[in-house]
This record gives structure tokens, C-alpha cells and sequence, in this order.
């Protein structure tokens, strides 16, 4: 659980540097520069991206293996 919360968050702050980003140039000020440089927000778009399905990837295998837990509990339960 303890990587999943550090997975999650880490793409938050990724997501909120990116926003920020993109704000920022958007609104071209030159007093407020973006906190990224265009290459930098990519990358860590791409890194946000994979971290994510990675998490669902995992989350996944941990489901299926309760639902495999929970199948074989009821048929032990019925055969009893």
C-alpha cells in the first residue's frame, strides 16, 4: 500500500508541475516563468503516463488474486 500511495502521489506532483507549465506559457509572462522547460514537461508527461499504468497493472493482479481467493473460499464453503 505504502508504494501505491508514493506511486500516486509522485504523478500528482508530476501532473500539478505540468499544469503549472503549461499555464505559464500559455499566459507568456516573463515575469512568471514555467517551472519546466518544454522538454522537461514531456518527459515527465511520459513518466506520469507509465507510472499510471503501471499502478493499474498492479492493481489489477491484486484484484484478480482476491477474486481467486474469494472463488476458491465459496467452493471450499460448498463442497463442506
Amino acid at each position: 500500500m505504502a508504494t501505491t500511495l508514493d506511486i500516486s502521489r509522485g504523478i500528482q506532483t508530476c501532473l500539478s508541475l505540468i499544469h503549472a507549465s503549461d499555464l505559464a506559457r500559455e499566459q507568456r509572462d516573463d515575469i512568471c516563468s514555467p517551472p519546466l522547460n518544454v522538454s522537461d514537461t514531456e518527459s515527465l508527461t511520459r513518466m506520469a503516463m507509465a507510472a499510471a499504468s503501471m499502478l493499474s497493472e498492479r492493481a489489477q493482479g491484486y484484484i484478480d488474486v482476491l477474486n481467486d481467493m474469494h472463488a476458491n473460499t465459496e467452493e471450499a464453503r460448498l463442497d463442506a
